[in-house]
């Protein structure tokens, strides 16, 4: 006879239902040789290895998990662990994409970020008449948000707090008074209500059995006993920490990485026309007309709530400044904001190097300008081998999502190429030396990067290969005559604007 088939939910949930304790005795022995190592460790982070450390804290009410996240914050220097509580999104939160302030909030290198439910807490609490698999597009994000934040070193540690339905009556039932060992012992009534039980462990079980991973696991724990939850946890924490800081070290002495995959044969830049120009009369006539269209169409954009977002990169000296310029100038300053990218500074070097531009992005119907863009990854970090080529090379699908979270929550993003040749950009070089007013313009960084052009344009060829889409193409604008680029970009963004206010228009 076959034994009778039991659910996914109750599978994944079956080990932590059990009855399992530690007594008081027993839990003290112990505490402080775990206190002393988890402390150790966490400096040694902080100071050696210098990673992230995320730990997602969830669970059945009356699990103990406002307890546990106490416990970890007590225990740990609170120096360096933030603790974090998503409520129900803000206005500026609801007004951007619905990660933003995921990633506004992660910690920096050799910090922790303590999380209630974390980037899960929406999908935990859906209306239990939706379909589970309902959040599934918002799980493969998950998937891909905690892997991109893996894969640059963060540690991820998830913990699901589990009681059986009679076991959370039972606790239910209880007064959380005086624990022998934290003294009050903060209790879970506090939180947010839950679905029914069967509705959110199956809700849960969907969510775990979908973003388990290897580099961002779940562990499932008993929490009906509190010395036995909270030893449980400690110790697994002080697993994670191990191990991450010896891997840490494995791949400090590795370095390196994959190969490149070489070049395409096919160069895009030398399908760029640039003969392409406009006399001065026609330059004037096209700058008024085009300018009055932006300013008509971003003043829709903005009452129709439609944001846009849009990176330039190109050669040094495309002109890349004087065409952002042009574009603005007759737009209300209030609708859009330019984000100069520099070298990040020490505090951007400690997050992943998406973070400054998720805490850039700007608020519902603006327009966020950005002077280069997320895409130095690929372009001056990998052609100066300022990161691994493992980094640069995964970088290209950590791009893709980044431009698929802003494009699929109702973003316009134009992402612009400025090509000049190689002897136009000497030319400029030359006029910029003699130019007192321009001369500033002109740095050593210019003609370093000059002298790798050839590397340069495999690099662009590399980005349109394997980052433009159908929902965010790259364009490649002729720049050798700076009055047609700016044209053409001021009607490339007029364009792209006028179409997604005509669709919002559509019934």
């Amino acid at each position: 006879m076959s034994a009778a088939k039991t659910s996914p939910t109750a599978r994944i949930f079956k080990a932590a239902e059990k009855p399992q304790s530690l007594s008081d005795m027993e839990f003290r022995k112990l505490k402080d040789d775990l206190r002393l190592d988890l402390i150790e460790l966490q400096q040694r982070i902080r100071k050696e290895a210098r990673f992230p450390v995320i730990v997602v804290l969830a669970g059945v009410k009356g699990a103990g998990v406002i307890d546990t996240l106490n416990v970890i914050n007590t225990w740990m220097d609170p120096r360096w662990v933030e603790t974090h509580a998503f409520e129900e999104p803000s206005d500026e939160e609801r007004e951007r994409p619905p990660f933003w302030r995921y990633w506004r909030s992660l910690p920096k290198a050799g910090a922790m970020g303590l999380y209630l439910e974390g980037w899960y807490g929406e999908l935990l609490g859906i209306d239990p008449a939706r379909p589970v698999g309902r959040g599934d597009d918002r799980l493969r994000h998950i998937a891909a948000f905690e892997q991109t934040l893996a894969d640059d070193g963060a540690l991820i540690v998830k913990f699901w707090l589990h009681l059986s339905d009679r076991q959370q009556k039972k606790t239910s039932d209880e007064d959380n008074g005086e624990d022998p060992i934290f003294g009050l012992r903060p209790a879970d009534h506090a939180w947010r209500a839950q679905p029914p039980y069967s509705v959110y462990c199956k809700t849960a079980a969907h969510i775990i059995a979908a973003t388990n991973t290897d580099r961002a696991p779940w562990h499932i724990i008993a929490g009906r006993d509190a010395n036995h939850r909270r030893a449980t946890i400690l110790q697994a924490l002080r697993e994670a920490f191990s191990a991450q800081l010896k891997a840490s070290v494995r791949r400090a002495k590795a370095g390196g990485g994959k190969e490149a995959a070489p070049a395409p044969r096919h160069d895009v830049l030398a399908d760029v026309d640039l003969s392409q120009g406009l006399r001065d009369k026609d330059y004037a006539r096209a700058f008024h007309e085009q300018q009055s269209r932006l300013y008509r169409v971003q003043e829709q954009a903005r009452e129709a709530k439609i944001s846009s977002v849009l990176a330039f990169e190109g050669w040094d000296a495309s002109g890349k400044g004087g065409a952002i310029r042009r574009l603005t100038y007759g737009l209300s300053a209030y609708n859009y904001k330019v984000v100069p990218i520099a070298v990040p500074n020490d505090e951007e070097r400690a997050h992943h190097y998406l973070w400054r531009f998720w805490r850039a992005l700007g608020r519902t119907g603006h327009m966020t300008i950005f002077d280069r863009s997320w895409y130095g990854r690929v372009l001056v970090e990998r052609v100066d081998k300022l990161i691994p080529k493992a980094a640069w090379q995964r970088a290209y699908d950590e791009i893709n999502a980044f431009e698929e979270q802003l494009t699929s929550s109702g973003i316009v993003l134009l992402k612009f190429w400025l090509h000049i040749s190689r002897e136009e950009q000497l030319k400029r070089f030359k006029e910029r030396e003699k130019d007192h007013a321009k001369r500033w313009k002109l740095t050593d960084d210019d003609w370093h990067n000059r002298g790798k052009w050839n590397a340069y344009v495999a690099a662009v060829n590399d980005i349109d290969k394997r980052t433009s889409t159908d929902a965010a193409p790259w364009h490649f604008i002729p720049a050798n005559k700076k009055k047609f680029a700016r044209i053409a970009i001021m009607d490339t963004v007029a364009t792209a604007l006028e179409k997604a206010v005509g669709k919002r228009k559509r019934p």
